[in-house]
């Protein structure tokens, strides 16, 4: 499972922007919870909340592609 400097590197070199705070929403229960953490935070159904909580940060597009790219990420490692 990638942390979240993996997933932050990743973001800059294909999308431009880090997104820390975004993989750190994201996986705030994988410290309690290991892999079962993606139960939560990690469904398309996210999305929506993550981009009110980001949105006027980094724009809705750039935080779904930073959504995206966490999810993505996480299923090939």
């Amino acid at each position: 499972m990638p942390n979240n400097e993996e997933h932050s590197q990743h973001c800059e070199k294909f999308i431009g922007v880090r997104g820390e705070d975004i993989h750190t929403w994201m996986d705030a229960h994988a410290r309690y919870l290991g892999w079962h953490h993606r139960d939560s935070r990690h469904t398309p159904e996210d999305l929506d909340f993550c981009i009110k909580l980001f949105g006027k940060k980094y724009g809705i597009e750039t935080v779904r592609k930073i959504f995206y790219d966490h999810l993505i990420l996480d299923e090939e490692i």
